[in-house]
């Protein structure tokens, strides 16, 4: 189960229409070039994020997005992605990119940073110089460069429905310990609608047990 915290009155719409838009993320890395600071950019790129079953990480990511704001009212919902993607009449499984240790997914992303390591760093000089050297902004920048170029074996481009990996969200003292799972989600035609709904946290104890 997926859990995404935000806005009461955000949520109130999620759960009136769907999800109908998600954070908007480019289709190209132009944006890595530009002198302006990129909005939305999170360690895993750009998108709308939420936590594998942990809805605590959720609750605590958005009270820290909204502690400086006026209102800090906010609500949970819980929802799971589609089994598979209907797209130009064909099905296709959610393609997630899995940046997760002993992950082949990780294992090969690590080896392509590693082998295109200058290109890279001569393109973060320049985002740097725009978004500061924040690492969160950082890491999705380079998350996004690499999805951009990633390719099948016969050169097809490969399309990320979302990247997920271990977070440390819930860290008072900033220690660099994994306490979940963190999903950025990408395409809105991954996520099943028909199972979102207002999480209750009763509920959810009885499924635990």
């Amino acid at each position: 189960m997926l859990y995404h915290s935000s806005t009461a009155d955000a949520i109130d719409n999620i759960l009136d229409n769907g999800f109908t838009e998600l954070n908007s993320w480019p289709r190209n890395i132009n944006f890595l070039f530009s002198d302006k600071k990129v909005k939305y950019l999170g360690n895993f790129g750009i998108g709308t994020y939420a936590f594998w079953n942990n809805p605590k990480l959720s609750k605590f990511f958005i009270k820290k997005e909204l502690r400086n704001t006026s209102d800090k009212h906010f609500k949970t919902i819980e929802f799971e992605f589609k089994k598979c993607i209907e797209e130009r009449s064909q099905k296709r499984k959610v393609n997630v990119l899995k940046l997760c240790p002993n992950s082949p997914d990780l294992e090969y992303f690590q080896d392509y940073v590693e082998k295109y390591s200058k290109n890279i760093k001569r393109v973060l000089n320049k985002f740097e110089k725009a978004n500061g050297k924040s690492k969160i902004k950082v890491a999705g920048a380079i998350i996004e460069y690499f999805i951009f170029y990633l390719k099948d074996e016969n050169g097809k481009k490969i399309k990320v429905d979302a990247v997920c990996g271990t977070s440390t969200t819930n860290n008072v003292f900033k220690l660099d310990i994994s306490d979940g799972i963190e999903y950025c989600i990408r395409n809105i035609k991954a996520i099943d609608n028909d199972s979102v709904k207002l999480y209750n946290e009763n509920e959810d104890i009885e499924r635990r047990r």
